[in-house]
Order: structure tokens, then C-alpha cells, then sequence
């Protein structure tokens, strides 16, 4: 028991030394302060922008109505109509809901493939 209060004087004596070092050499200049809020500022604006960008991912993609994948914005601009982005969101949301509901990866790949071949089929030129 004497060892177990020993052992908390000491981490709270050392943690007291820590916090009254720290407090006497933190901000010994406006240099020191000026940097220390460039950089809080800095750190700021790239997690804000992190998080700007994990909300337009996750939640401007996906259409609440009949859960399809709606096509990005820039898709409808000339630049952008040839991206993958947007060929897959039309590729997924033309489907067929068997496709798309299946329960494990080696039925999804199966039905897909089905589809796909009777699509190329259905397609080709006589």
C-alpha cells in the first residue's frame, strides 16, 4: 500500500514539473505565439476541409428517393460527361435490382456476368 502512494506522489510530483516547465518556456515571444496560431489555424483548415469533403461524398451522392446513384454535378458539363464517375453511376443505376440485391460477391459476379452477356447479345448487330 505505501508503495502504490510512493508511486502517485511521484507521477504527480514529476507531472508537476512537466506542467510548470511548460509554462515558463511556452510563450516566450510574439514569435512563439504568432506561430503557434498559424499553425492551429493551418491544422484547422485542412480538417475542415477533410470534413467538407467526407460530407460531399457521403452525402451528396446518394439519392434518398429510390436509392440510385445520382450522376455528380460536373458530369453534366462537357469536360466531365466522360468520366468513370459518371459512367458507373448510370452503369449501376441501369442494372437490374436482381443484380444489385444479391447476397455474396461470387452471386453478384455470377449475375452480372449473366446480365452482361445477355445485354451483348440482345445488342448485337445481325
Amino acid at each position: 500500500m505505501m508503495e502504490h502512494r510512493e508511486l502517485q506522489q511521484d507521477l504527480e510530483d514529476q507531472w508537476g514539473q512537466v506542467v510548470s516547465r511548460l509554462q515558463g518556456k511556452v510563450f516566450q515571444s510574439d514569435w512563439d505565439i504568432a506561430s503557434f496560431t498559424v499553425f492551429f489555424i493551418f491544422i484547422g483548415m485542412v480538417l475542415l476541409l477533410v470534413l467538407l469533403v467526407l460530407i460531399r461524398c457521403c452525402c451528396c451522392c446518394c439519392c434518398s428517393d429510390d436509392e440510385k446513384f445520382c450522376t455528380p454535378r460536373n458530369a453534366t458539363a462537357n469536360k466531365g460527361r466522360n468520366t468513370f464517375c459518371n459512367y458507373a453511376t448510370t452503369m449501376w443505376n441501369a442494372l437490374p435490382t436482381a443484380v444489385k440485391e444479391c447476397e455474396s460477391l461470387p452471386t453478384f459476379k455470377t449475375s452480372l456476368k449473366e446480365h452482361l452477356w445477355e445485354t451483348a447479345i440482345r445488342n448485337w448487330p445481325l
